[in-house]
């Protein structure tokens, strides 16, 4: 399982260390974060870490916007090499989105 989660409707200021500094006021540790321009993907080292920032964020206000914030679930290509993928989740990701 990929531990990624998905962070929507972000502030248009937003950056990395906004990202950083709410996951670090809640008291959730994060592995990466790659944040997009209308969104963020952000890692997990387990499931227990990932479901807990889903419940704790989804829905909360943040600088003026509602987060919405959702398990990522990555949709393979027939291309799409599952080995390379399991071992990097976010290379695949970073890929797809700079393609």
């Amino acid at each position: 399982m990929i531990n990624v989660v998905s962070f929507r409707n972000l502030p248009s200021k937003c950056g990395y260390k906004d990202i950083q500094c709410l996951l670090s006021a809640c008291g959730i540790v994060s592995r990466k974060i790659k944040k997009l321009t209308e969104v963020a993907y952000v890692t997990f080292r387990n499931e227990e870490e990932r479901e807990r920032a889903v419940n704790l964020l989804d829905e909360k206000c943040f600088k003026g916007c509602t987060l919405k914030v959702s398990e990522f679930h990555l949709k393979l290509e027939p291309s799409a090499s599952s080995t390379n993928l399991m071992v990097h989740p976010m290379r695949y990701l970073i890929h797809v989105f700079h393609a």
